[in-house]
């Protein structure tokens, strides 16, 4: 990878399953991944994948232990005792609407410049009710609200999972994650890669992250990257304001 490309590769605390914020964050600051060098800290993404729940306090907390650090939320981060689960095709069920409004409370509190959340399942909205969701997320949020998209299963059980239904993503006029582990298995699960529509992705001006690990092409295995990936070439046609997410684990 050029230069370019190492010194933009930011740190999430997905890379530290387990461990607290906290605790990520410490071993953030010295963290070096073989394929793009030290991880940066200037945007970090707190994720569901840590131990402990965030409030205003642990926040706090978290800004001064990193006061050059952008940090904003991913997903059904942890934010009580309870295991939440809810995703982006889920957002309109009124079950689902207080966590979501506590979410955005913590993210505006963090003045945090994006949130990001996973698509869903089929049997859960369509994807006009998707687009629909994500717009109603960014009026709480008060952000940029991006969905990610998921890969190919043999159930078929999620939205945003085929190069077609990425191909509409791009028509949708919403924020989206591009997460390139998650388009290796859809390349290898569909016999190819789409090198078009997977440029035409990371350069549109929706393409407000972008997230990179590594797997085998069957499961999602957050794999630290020893070397450049096969998708390493399609990220020189990023556009200029998507951060780029490490979520290799650390701890393998």
């Amino acid at each position: 990878m050029n230069g370019r490309a190492v010194a933009r590769v930011q740190g999430s605390t997905a890379c530290w399953p387990g461990l607290s914020f906290s605790e990520a964050l410490a071993r953030l600051r010295t963290a070096q991944e073989p394929a793009w060098g030290p991880i940066q800290a200037e945007h970090v993404q707190l994720c569901p994948q840590n131990s402990g729940a965030l409030d205003e306090a642990t926040l706090a907390q978290l800004q001064q232990e990193s006061p050059g650090t952008q940090f904003r939320l991913h997903a059904n981060v942890r934010i009580g005792s309870r295991r939440i689960t809810w995703n982006a095709a889920q957002a309109h069920k009124p079950e689902a609407q207080g966590d979501f409004q506590r979410w955005a409370a913590l993210s505006r509190w963090l003045n945090a410049p994006a949130y990001t959340l996973h698509a869903g399942r089929r049997d859960q909205a369509s994807l006009p009710r998707l687009w629909d969701n994500i717009r109603r997320l960014e009026q709480w949020f008060g952000c940029p609200v991006g969905v990610e998209g998921h890969y190919t299963t043999p159930e078929d059980a999620f939205l945003l999972s085929t190069w077609a239904e990425y191909a509409l993503l791009l028509e949708a006029g919403v924020s989206f994650v591009v997460d390139l582990s998650h388009l290796n298995i859809v390349a290898h699960q569909s016999g190819g890669w789409e090198p078009a529509l997977v440029r035409e992705l990371l350069a549109h001006p929706k393409c407000i992250e972008i997230h990179l690990s590594g797997n085998d092409g069957r499961q999602d295995h957050h794999q630290a990257l020893r070397d450049p990936p096969e998708w390493a070439p399609f990220l020189t046609s990023a556009n200029g304001t998507a951060v780029w997410f490490t979520e290799g684990n650390q701890l393998r």
